[in-house]
């Protein structure tokens, strides 16, 4: 505990429009030091147990450009829950100011970027009240690689995780750049990978993909393959098979138009009692860019803000997962999840 403190130091941020505070923490030192901006909501009450959702930047952006970008601090408010923005001081670490998923070294427990962001999460988790049950996941382009990442070493710490623009375990920068390698991955051996990563601690951990089947940057075939991997290591986890119980094709797939500039399909895959356990939503002519988020001009071109809420399908997905529920024969711990449109 003291070592994890000794990290540690808040400032007060200036807080969103949603309302509530924002503080900043700190993790590690040296070129292995983490940050985080930490979204506290005005309901907040110490004592009162609330979840926690860890929202990973992409490529090229901060913190703070994910927070203002993304509009989760208004979900937050509304709902009730924190809202932790990870981020990396040393920039000439991290080439491209990326995550850096695409190094073996990465992919296990203890190690790197995602040991990093776990060190945060566990602040947060120590310093406010905080249901260990639901702490949840998300991430983008190569923050979304990071949420895979962490789903496969640390299943014991997150209950269900949500990707965008992302791919599966074990990518490396040619899987996910390059418009042909990802159409060579292998995502049963990835399976096989994350299944093994997860050792003892194994459990199902359900997954949204969400992706812009325009996308030249993360080409969408990565989100495809996320969903397999994803699917055949919670078969593996299930019964020690990848091809079940869980099917590797969706049990239904919906349309939805409703006068948007980017109609999509969702596709879900549910265990056998019919609860879900991976979700896949494919935006029609979307590049690589945060749908549905912030409108303000004056920030960075990385969000579309025409397309549906992919904010809103996040939260809408990981609401209803308990750590200890996702098991065999319902992956679905929450019954008060929403039932709308994604």
């Amino acid at each position: 505990m003291a070592a994890l403190l000794s990290g540690c130091h808040d400032s007060t941020a200036p807080s969103g429009s949603a309302g509530g505070e924002t503080v900043e923490i700190r993790y590690g030192s040296g070129i292995n030091e983490y940050r985080a901006l930490v979204h506290i909501p005005a309901s907040y009450r110490p004592g009162t147990p609330v979840p926690v959702v860890v929202n990973i930047h992409g490529c090229a952006q901060t913190a703070e450009l994910q927070q203002a970008g993304t509009l989760f601090d208004e979900i937050a408010q509304r709902e009730g829950f924190i809202v932790v923005y990870p981020d990396f001081v040393d920039q000439d670490s991290h080439p491209l100011v990326c995550w850096r998923f695409y190094l073996p070294t990465e992919w296990t427990r203890g190690q790197g970027d995602a040991a990093g962001v776990v060190g945060l999460t566990r602040m947060v988790m120590e310093r406010w009240s905080v249901d260990p049950e639901r702490v949840y996941v998300t991430g983008g382009s190569s923050g979304a690689f990071l949420t895979s990442i962490l789903g496969a070493a640390y299943p014991d710490l997150y209950a269900a995780m949500a990707n965008l623009a992302g791919g599966p375990y074990a990518s490396t920068f040619l899987d996910a750049a390059n418009p042909l390698i990802p159409a060579l991955a292998n995502p049963a051996l990835q399976a096989q990978l994350a299944y093994l990563a997860m050792g003892p601690r194994a459990r199902i951990v359900p997954l949204l993909e969400i992706h812009g089947d325009a996308d030249t940057t993360i080409y969408p075939v990565n989100g495809d393959n996320a969903v397999q991997q994803w699917l055949m290591t919670n078969n593996l986890v299930a019964s020690g098979s990848r091809t079940g119980p869980f099917p590797l094709t969706p049990s239904e797939t919906k349309a939805y138009d409703q006068g948007k500039d980017f109609p999509y399909e969702v596709d879900d895959y549910r265990d056998p009692e019919g609860c879900l356990v991976v979700r896949h939503i494919r935006i029609q002519g979307l590049q690589h860019l945060y749908p549905g988020g912030s409108d303000d001009p004056d920030l960075p071109a990385f969000i579309e803000p025409r397309a549906m809420s992919a904010s809103e399908a996040v939260w809408d997905f990981l609401k209803r997962y308990r750590k200890s529920g996702t098991s065999l024969p319902c992956v679905e711990g929450n019954p008060a999840a929403g039932a709308g449109e994604p």
